[in-house]
């Protein structure tokens, strides 16, 4: 803008007087060839190319009781925030005495384990034995006496028989009749023959008694107590199977419980381990913003999940900066920029420009009012040793050249019909001629058209029909 008005100045003062009253507020410059360049000038911050975060680690709070200064050089390793963890180490030391009880009683549940086995087998061991004895008695009594027990009773039940039959009662009974016998006689004999008569009806009951008919319901009892043998030995199997496996699952229960003491264990040592957060590179300290308000300080409450703390590299940085809504169109990835400090006057570093975010941002988001603008990121093309993290830099993106191109200020030029048109003073008449917009810049605008080096471009009141 300066430069527009040094211009206009000096035409004014150069500029013959007309000879018509109604050219008087006509002012004009000599239209010039020359090159052009268009420069996007922001303001922009050096941050690092690659930084990690340092987070509370998750499941560890307390306070911030260790802190480096921001800006402090790390190696890779050092601790550069240490969360206090006397919380966790009053709980791990109470803790303690319970995991050692658990820890014994899954001992002693282990060491039980095969004696129980042990025994309880041995009872089901001794229930299988008295089924087997109860089947093999049903067996004998179902199988009845043996040959040699049926034909001793056999013999028991003929010998009485042929005695029986043998026996001369008729002719005792005739002899007392004609009384060759006498009563006592005839008396003795009736009690033999009686006799006789008796054993040859226990022989036949006893040989009746063989049978498997009359022997039912000892077969039957026989074969209730086997079976009942049986049912008890199974019984005790099941138990004793439901038992083992009961003891098993509160032996699992218990393993289950020492690893969840043994993981809760890790985790507490895990926390108090976890209180120091080390540098995972050699870089410089950076401080967050932590909820983008307030930087992080010694004895500040934080929690798992926290930024706290940020180491960078050092040795790689880039320029991030913003560029507004109008001027963005002409800013693309490869244009060179030239990069001034304040902390360093005079010099000048290179970059180009690395990538153009797609999303405009209002330059504050909690007030989303004016322009907006979007972030442009600038490599830089050498790392320098003068330049630091968080350095304000100015940034001048060379968005245009363009070499010996009519240059005209914006003013000069006019919209009208969808043309844009250039007023010329040529041979002392204001003329307007249709030109096209080459490049433009914040003041000024390279043109082309039906143009010449004698043409004058008409400015102030006089541009304007």
């Amino acid at each position: 803008m300066k430069r527009l008005m040094i211009l206009v100045l000096s035409a004014a003062l150069a500029l013959p007087a007309c000879s018509r009253p109604e050219d008087a507020l006509v002012t004009s410059l000599p239209l010039q060839r020359r090159d052009f360049e268009h420069l996007i000038i922001t303001s922009g911050e050096i941050v690092p190319v690659v930084q990690e975060t340092l987070t509370v680690p998750r499941r560890v709070s307390g306070s911030l009781e260790m802190l480096l200064p921001q800006g402090q050089l790390v190696k890779k390793g050092t601790v550069v925030a240490r969360v206090s963890t006397r919380a966790a180490q009053e709980r791990f030391a109470g803790f303690t005495d319970r995991f050692d009880s658990e820890q014994a009683n899954l001992q002693k549940q282990r060491a039980e384990m095969p004696l129980q086995r042990l025994a309880a087998q041995a009872g089901v061991r001794e229930k299988e034995r008295e089924a087997k004895r109860q089947q093999l008695a049903a067996e004998i009594v179902k199988d009845g006496p043996r040959q040699d027990q049926r034909v001793a009773a056999e013999v028991k039940l003929a010998l009485p028989t042929l005695r029986q039959s043998a026996f001369p009662m008729q002719e005792n009974e005739a002899l007392f009749a004609k009384g060759y016998l006498s009563e006592q006689e005839l008396l003795v004999a009736r009690q033999e023959f009686a006799r006789l008569e008796t054993q040859r009806e226990t022989a036949a009951l006893e040989l009746t008694q063989q049978g498997a008919r009359y022997r039912r319901p000892e077969i039957q009892a026989a074969e209730l107590n086997a079976r009942a043998a049986s049912l008890d030995a199974r019984i005790t199997r099941l138990q004793t199977e439901a038992e083992q496996g009961l003891q098993r699952t509160r032996t699992r229960n218990q393993g289950s419980r020492v690893e969840s003491f043994q993981r809760r264990t890790g985790n507490m040592l895990e926390r108090m381990r976890g209180g120091e957060l080390k540098a995972p590179f050699d870089g410089v300290v950076l401080y967050p913003r932590i909820m983008g308000e307030v930087e992080p300080y010694v004895g500040m409450q934080v929690f798992g999940g926290l930024p706290v703390v940020q180491v960078a590299r050092v040795d790689q940085l880039k320029v991030l900066t913003r560029v507004d809504e109008f001027e963005i169109a002409a800013v693309k990835p490869g244009l060179p920029v030239n990069l001034t400090s304040p902390g360093f006057p005079g010099k000048v570093y290179r970059g180009e420009v690395s990538r153009v975010d797609t999303l405009a941002k209002y330059k504050d988001e909690d007030k989303p009012v004016g322009i907006k603008y979007f972030d442009v990121e600038i490599a830089l093309v050498s790392q320098s040793q003068e330049l630091r993290a968080n350095m304000t830099v100015e940034t001048r993106i060379q968005a245009q050249t363009l070499k010996q191109v009519w240059t005209v200020p914006l003013e000069t030029l006019l919209n009208r019909g969808g043309k844009t048109l250039l007023r010329i003073e040529r041979d002392g008449q204001v003329q307007e001629r249709a030109v096209e917009v080459l490049a433009r810049s914040e003041d000024f605008a390279a043109i082309k058209g039906d143009l010449n080096g004698d043409d004058r471009v008409v400015i102030g009141e006089g541009a304007q029909l």
